[in-house]
């Protein structure tokens, strides 16, 4: 235990506990068993932790929610733990998943095929644990929901077997993302669909992505209606509202649609859009293409990073096209 001149960015435990979610008896047992995290004495005689700390135990948190084991993860380093999570996209050719990962995407295609969920389910869950959450989701789900929407388009699954990927899928990856957005204290990101929109997988994908971070989401889902979309960004203070298209959509009510999302939010509230259904060229709203680009805007230009949430004036606004993604209609 080290000694203080003065408080400093310093924290008692129990704010601590607060900031990160994880209780101060597990905090005061980590500290005996593992030496983290490292507790500092004022000249007063009260012990402080290190403000610092914050971004390191809410990853931490992460981990343990993934299912790591606390003396795996405790002492380490806010870097390695973010690589242990997966939250560093590897380069799909070379790196050491690659060989390991070549074969999984068959492996789910065959369930599909067999509707077989336990083994689709359990070969998400390996995959989330092993690769983590950031490379499960960019490079496995998403080409899995590819190579589903391919297979339905040559014939060789029928709807039955793309309806049992995606109901799969979205129960997956809705048990993820809700785990992952508990003691969120970041900014409010509202995740909705325009009126009469069938699809969500897209926008449950994006919803994952951003739990990875300190954003707190409120997800309403499909089908709002215009008005409550309006009113839950108010009532909730948001400051990003995250809207799913995809082609099934009537391209001139997605322009009028966002022309009044344009006109009725508040200037702070940013509008993030995605799907192949999103029109080009309307204020305030812009289209990028990639979770991984969408992730990085997250973590980069918003300065959120994992459990440590920086405000910013700067006017940006971030995507994925698999935003408003559906396996049949992308």
């Amino acid at each position: 235990m080290t000694h203080l001149s003065a408080n400093g960015d310093y924290l008692t435990i129990g704010e601590l506990s607060r900031a990160t979610g994880i209780s101060t008896h597990s905090l005061r047992m980590w500290e005996r068993r593992h030496g983290a995290p490292k507790a500092h004495r004022l000249p007063s005689g009260h012990r402080r932790y290190a403000q610092n700390e914050v971004p390191r135990l809410r990853a931490i948190a992460k981990a343990l929610e993934s299912g790591y084991r606390a003396s795996k993860v405790v002492s380490g380093t806010l870097e390695e733990v973010q690589e242990m999570l997966g939250l560093q996209i590897k380069p799909s050719s070379g790196g050491p998943h690659h060989d390991e990962e070549h074969g999984i995407v068959p492996t789910w295609i065959e369930a599909t095929a067999d509707y077989n969920e336990e083994r689709l389910h359990q070969g998400l869950f390996e995959a989330w644990g092993k690769f983590g959450p950031l490379f499960c989701v960019t490079r496995l789900i998403v080409p899995f929901i590819q190579q589903v929407g391919k297979g339905w388009e040559d014939g060789e699954l029928d709807i039955s077997q793309e309806h049992f990927a995606s109901e799969c899928l979205s129960a997956f990856l809705s048990e993820k993302w809700r785990r992952l957005n508990k003691f969120k204290t970041g900014l409010v990101n509202v995740f909705t669909t325009m009126p009469d929109e069938p699809h969500q997988l897209g926008l449950l994908l994006c919803a994952t992505i951003t739990a990875l971070t300190d954003v707190r989401i409120i997800f309403l889902g499909r089908n709002t209606p215009y008005e409550n979309i309006v009113k839950a960004v108010a009532e909730c203070n948001a400051e990003m509202l995250g809207i799913s298209m995809s082609n099934c959509v009537d391209p001139q009510k997605a322009e009028d649609f966002l022309f009044h999302l344009s006109a009725d939010l508040p200037e702070k509230t940013r509008i993030i859009t995605g799907g192949n259904g999103v029109p080009r060229n309307i204020p305030r709203i812009r289209h990028s293409s990639r979770l991984d680009e969408y992730y990085d805007w997250l973590v980069r230009d918003l300065a959120i990073t994992l459990g440590h949430t920086k405000r910013t004036r700067r006017k940006a606004w971030g995507l994925s096209s698999f935003f408003g993604a559906s396996i049949q209609t992308g």
